[in-house]
């Protein structure tokens, strides 16, 4: 089977919000696509005798394992622009992602799912995953709708450079249907 347009990444809204990162590639210290994954359960195991006298371990239920879309360390520089967990917002700023405090800046986990029609249900097993994390692991996730819509992450943050070109014609603009922001209108 012949690579996605979008390889490496799994999905269109993956590349998406790689291109908001290559454009933020000032606060970010790090980045990691597809980062270490979360043991959420462990499988539930029996014991099952053969007629040969010895015993296989079979599954009463399969184990439970997230792995998060993209791990994020970005500067001390980027508190103004975010929200940070433990620290009061606004109603302005509800909608801005959540960031962990860490020594040498903060943590930016994040789950990208598309903005649309979700045929599989995933935003709900997603949004399960996350309070999972969260509670297991003390990491809180953020759920980034990425898309063409208003109310979604390049709405509420900034709009990337790239993203405003279609994906494979760069020379024709996409129509986009909502306000533009620029980064450093966002960073202002």
């Amino acid at each position: 089977m012949a690579d996605k347009w979008y390889s490496p990444h799994h999905s269109a809204e993956e590349l998406y919000f790689s291109w908001w990162c290559d454009d933020m590639e000032d606060l970010i210290i790090d980045k990691v696509f597809q980062p270490d994954s979360y043991i959420l359960a462990k499988p539930v195991t029996y014991e099952l005798e053969n007629k040969k006298g010895t015993t296989d371990t079979k599954n009463l239920e399969q184990g439970h394992v997230y792995t998060p879309d993209a791990r994020l360390i970005l500067k001390p520089e980027a508190r103004p622009f975010f929200n940070i967990m433990g620290e009061p917002t606004t109603k302005e700023r509800k909608n801005l992602p959540w960031l962990m405090e860490r020594s040498d800046g903060f943590e930016f986990m994040v789950e990208v799912k598309p903005s649309g029609y979700d045929p599989h249900n995933m935003l709900r097993l997603a949004k399960i995953n996350q309070k999972w994390v969260y509670e297991k692991y003390g990491v809180l996730v953020n759920i980034c709708r990425i898309g063409n819509a208003a109310k979604t992450f390049f709405d509420h943050t900034f709009c990337p450079q790239r993203y405003i070109k279609c994906d494979k014609n760069t020379d024709r603009d996409r129509k986009i249907h909502f306000d533009i922001k620029s980064k450093d209108s966002f960073l202002s």
